[in-house]
């Protein structure tokens, strides 16, 4: 796989020395220059790091907040069937599912336990969108909304 963000070639090492002065041998401008060019390396490699860096804490940020925000589902067993909702969802209002979840009720309300509820899961789907985004949704069988 390739390297999304590749390391640019470093420059070409010029051996002449940036100053004539008489009493440096020109093997030490030679070292003088690479050790600059070397030094302009290690500064790009630098700010590439950092930005790496940066890019790497607003990922990790992201993921942590989406794992905070799904750290406190619910499992809900309805006639065999699972499924799961945020807990914030089902604590709005009052009514049989916020005291579900509420503190003060504690047997299967640990965080990997499943409430049980005894009833058809057939329709529950829809119970669970009315509390998700407060809008109702009727199956058309008239039969169906009797049970």
């Amino acid at each position: 796989m390739a390297n999304p963000n590749p390391v640019p070639a470093s420059p070409p090492i010029s051996m002449a020395c940036p100053v004539a002065v008489p009493s440096v041998p020109a093997a030490l401008c030679g070292l003088t220059a690479c050790t600059d060019a070397v030094h302009a390396i290690v500064s790009q490699a630098q700010r590439q790091l950092g930005i790496r860096k940066q890019q790497f804490r607003s990922v990790l940020e992201q993921v942590s907040s989406l794992i905070r925000s799904q750290g406190d589902v619910k499992c809900l067993d309805v006639g065999g069937r699972c499924f799961h909702a945020q807990r914030s969802v089902l604590a709005q209002g009052d009514h049989y599912f916020s005291a579900l979840v509420s503190d003060a009720f504690a047997p299967g309300n640990g965080p990997n336990e499943c409430l049980f509820i005894d009833r058809d899961p057939e329709h529950f789907a829809l119970v669970l969108e009315y509390l998700r985004h407060r809008v109702v949704r009727a199956p058309r069988d008239w039969k169906a909304l009797r049970r």
